[in-house]
C-alpha cells in the first residue's frame, strides 16, 4: 500500500463516520454563532471540517481543548467528549443540565 491509498482510505472512513453524526449549528450546542456554521455532534464527540476549525477554536474556545482530546482525521478535526468543554456542549445539545459544581470543575481543564 502506498501513502495515497492510505490517505484515501482514511478519508473514506472518516466521511463514513461523519455521516453517522448529526449536523448542527454552533448555537445548537451552546456556542457563539461565529464558532461554526456546520458542526457535527455525536454521543461522544464534536467534529468540524479542518477548513472551519479555526473559527471553532477561536470563537468557541476549543483552542483550550487538550491535544489528547483532539484528532485530525481525513478532512476533519474531531474533539472527544472526554474533554469537559466538549462534553458540556454535547450535553447542551442533548438538553442535559449540569449542576453548578460540575460547571466549576470544568474550568480545571483550562
Amino acid at each position: 500500500m502506498n501513502f495515497d491509498t492510505l490517505r484515501d482510505r482514511v478519508n473514506h472512513l472518516t466521511e463514513e463516520f461523519i455521516a453517522t453524526l448529526t449536523k448542527v449549528t454552533a448555537t445548537d450546542i451552546g456556542l457563539d454563532i461565529r464558532s461554526g456554521y456546520e458542526l457535527f455532534v455525536g454521543d461522544d464527540c464534536i467534529a468540524v471540517s479542518q477548513s472551519r476549525n479555526r473559527s471553532l477554536a477561536y470563537y468557541g474556545g476549543f483552542e483550550y481543548v487538550d491535544s489528547e482530546h483532539r484528532e485530525e482525521m481525513g478532512n476533519y478535526v474531531i474533539y472527544s467528549g472526554e474533554s469537559r468543554r466538549v462534553r458540556g456542549h454535547i450535553n447542551t445539545y442533548k438538553g442535559i443540565v449540569e449542576n453548578e459544581d460540575e460547571d466549576e470543575d470544568a474550568f480545571a481543564e483550562y
